[in-house]
C-alpha cells in the first residue's frame, strides 16, 4: 500500500517529503476530483517509515506540547473541544516537521462496576438536534503515539466520570479489539438506516483502505477502558495557526499560546 501511495503522489507531481503536504497545490487539485484523496495523506502518515532518532525526538517534544496545551484548556474550562484541539495539535506539529494526522471516529468508555456509572458512548454515527453531522470524537495519530487525546477528561460529564479518566492520553501501544456496530452507530441512527432499507454492514464499508490499516484500540486507566474506533482522517484545511480563531484559551488565541508556550519547547 505504501508503494501505491508514493506512486500516486509522484504521478500527480505531489511533493510528499514534508508534513502537511495535503496543502500542496497539486494535492488540492487532485482532491477536487477525488473526494477520498485526503485519506491518502493520513494513510501515508500511518504507513511511512520513521527513523529511531526521529521517534525519540517526538517522544521528547510531543509530551511537552500536549502538557502545555492541556493546562491551557483546563484553565479555560472549555468542554467538548476535541475537534479544535486535535486540529490545533496537528497544525503546531506540522510546523515543526512532526508527522501527525487527526482521526475521527467513536470513543466509548467502559467504567468498572464499582464506579456505578453507566458506560459512555460518543458514537461516530448519531442523529444530532441541529441535523449537522459531527464526529463522535476526534484525536490524533502521531507516530510513535497511536492515540493523542487531550479532551477525554474535558467533556460535559454529569456523574463524576472524569474521576475515572486520565487528564489526557498519550498511548504508543493500545490494545486491539473488535468493535460492535452498537459502539459505532447510535440506536437512533441504526433505526434510521433500517427504515431506509440500508444494511449497517454495507454502510460501514465505505472506506475499506482506512479500516484495513487503522484498527480500534483500547487504553485502560484505573480499570476504565477507553475504546477508540477510528473511521476516517480529518483535516484543518489550508490555514495557518494565526488563522485558527475558533480555538481560544481564556481569551488568548492559539497563535498567542503558540508563541508564548510552545515555541520555547522547540528552542530548548
Amino acid at each position: 500500500m505504501l508503494d501505491s501511495l508514493i506512486k500516486t503522489f509522484k504521478e500527480n507531481s505531489i511533493d510528499y517529503s514534508y508534513p502537511g503536504f495535503y496543502n500542496d497545490p497539486q494535492f488540492i487539485k487532485k482532491e477536487e476530483t477525488d473526494s477520498l484523496f485526503l485519506q491518502k495523506y493520513g494513510l501515508y502518515v500511518k504507513l511511512r517509515k520513521y527513523e529511531d532518532e526521529y521517534l525519540q525526538s517526538v517522544r521528547r517534544i510531543v509530551p511537552q506540547v500536549v502538557e502545555k496545551l492541556y493546562r491551557e484548556l483546563e484553565l479555560d474550562g472549555r468542554k467538548g473541544a476535541c475537534v479544535d484541539m486535535s486540529l490545533s495539535i496537528m497544525k503546531i506539529l506540522e510546523k515543526h516537521d512532526i508527522w501527525c494526522v487527526a482521526v475521527a471516529g467513536s470513543m466509548n468508555t467502559i467504567f468498572p462496576v464499582s464506579a456505578n456509572i453507566q458506560n459512555m458512548f460518543f458514537w461516530h454515527f448519531d442523529i444530532h438536534p441541529q441535523g449537522k453531522p459531527v464526529p463522535g470524537h476526534v484525536w490524533c495519530y502521531c507516530p510513535p503515539y497511536e492515540i493523542v487525546d487531550l479532551t477525554i477528561r474535558q467533556q460535559l460529564y454529569e456523574c463524576g466520570q472524569e474521576n475515572y479518566l486520565p487528564a489526557y492520553i498519550l498511548n504508543e501501544h493500545g490494545e486491539p479489539f473488535l468493535e460492535t456496530m452498537t459502539e459505532v452507530y447510535s440506536p437512533e441512527y441504526r433505526e434510521l438506516l433500517k427504515t431506509q432499507g440500508v444494511k449497517i454492514e454495507q454502510y460501514a464499508n465505505q472506506n475499506p483502505n482506512f479500516r484495513t490499516y487503522m484498527n480500534p484500540l483500547q487504553c485502560t486507566f484505573k480499570n476504565t477502558k477507553n475504546r477508540y474506533i477510528p473511521y476516517s482522517f480529518t483535516f484543518p484545511g489550508a490555514v495557518e495557526i494565526e488563522e485558527m480563531l475558533s480555538m481560544t484559551f481564556s481569551g488568548k488565541s492559539l497563535s498567542e499560546i503558540y508563541q508564548s508556550e510552545i515555541i520555547p519547547i522547540f528552542n530548548d
